[in-house]
């Protein structure tokens, strides 16, 4: 497919889907490219591939505040204070394997694995603390599937 000079509107209807579909680039060309369900993953995969795609799906991620310093400082802030409470962090790991997907850091068909064992940290922690963690990402996510 030949490079683009400039994002058409579908163009960007994708790269918002793409990010409201959590990465299911299948999911946003079936809704955004009028793409055939057997030939979704291919569109999604040739809009995937133009640099100015990726660009816009970068701009709306900064622009919604996800940008990669903040994500990361916030995950890292979290993470060492020894939250492990399963639903929340794995709902947090999914979140950081998409950013960063998103923002093109890992390849696509890279797996993640996190195990903490901080039950003492928590334990310690103010639970005040703890609460806002959760609201932060918690926020976070919200401004991801809102983008406009």
């Amino acid at each position: 497919m030949p490079r683009l000079k400039r994002l058409s509107l579908k163009n960007k209807k994708f790269a918002r889907a793409y990010i409201k579909n959590n990465g299911d680039g299948a999911k946003a060309a079936l809704e955004t490219l009028d793409a055939k369900p057997q030939y979704a993953k291919n569109a999604a995969l040739a809009q995937l591939d133009q640099p100015l795609v990726q660009a816009e799906i970068e701009r709306l991620l900064d622009k919604a505040g996800l940008d990669l310093d903040t994500i990361t400082g916030n995950s890292r802030e979290i993470i060492t204070k020894g939250m492990e409470a399963k639903p929340t962090f794995a709902a947090a790991v999914g979140h950081l394997e998409f950013i960063y997907k998103a923002h093109g850091v890992s390849p696509v068909n890279k797996s993640l694995s996190v195990k903490l064992s901080g039950k003492q940290q928590i334990a310690t922690q103010d639970i005040t603390q703890l609460t806002n963690d959760i609201k932060t990402l918690k926020e976070q996510m919200d401004k991801l599937l809102t983008l406009d």
